[in-house]
């Protein structure tokens, strides 16, 4: 799948993401509104909404400051 971005750089996805890392609380709620929260295994602490999710997923440190060696064994591959 060949996606294009805002500045319209080719973004090559090569399969349908199944592992989920989400480092944007807003992004985290849009992908749990589009039904998409079984395919997240890791948020950031900022990720309070909806509340079940801190408890269910695996926390990956905040917004900037990421646990790179907790984040790797997620195994994700998906980063937003």
């Amino acid at each position: 799948m060949e996606l294009f971005d805002q500045l319209e750089y080719s973004i090559s996805i090569p399969k349908i993401p199944e592992r989920i890392v989400c480092l944007v609380p807003s992004l985290t709620e849009l992908l749990v509104d589009l039904g998409l929260e079984y395919k997240l295994v890791g948020v950031t602490k900022f990720c309070v909404h909806p509340k079940h999710l801190r408890k269910s997923k695996t926390i990956v440190g905040g917004t900037k400051n990421i646990k790179i060696e907790r984040l790797k064994k997620l195994n994700p591959d998906f980063i937003l």
